[in-house]
């Protein structure tokens, strides 16, 4: 668990590092990768400390992608980086 503090001068810029990606995704219509009650939850977050958060990546889907993320009104509130995950496979011999 961590803590954001409200947006000021003199905080460093915050960039938010996580495995399953907010928002929806790219690649899925009308998909998000988590729940949508929690994907939603966390955008008004992300929204209400924007002048902070500086980045944001993820892994999780298997591919690379660009997010834009967008708040309620449809204004850019930050861009997303989602890195293609790696899964070891496996021989059978």
């Amino acid at each position: 668990t961590f803590l954001l503090v409200p947006p000021r001068h003199d905080y460093w810029p915050q960039v938010v590092i996580a495995h399953v990606p907010v928002g929806y995704l790219p690649y899925a219509r009308n998909t998000t990768a988590v729940r949508e009650l929690y994907s939603e939850r966390l955008v008004k977050i992300i929204c209400n400390y924007r002048e902070i958060i500086s980045g944001h990546f993820y892994g999780h889907t298997h591919r690379d992608s660009k997010i834009a993320l967008q708040d309620q009104q449809g204004e850019p509130v930050n861009s997303l980086f989602v890195t293609l995950a790696v899964t070891p496979i496996k021989s059978a011999e």
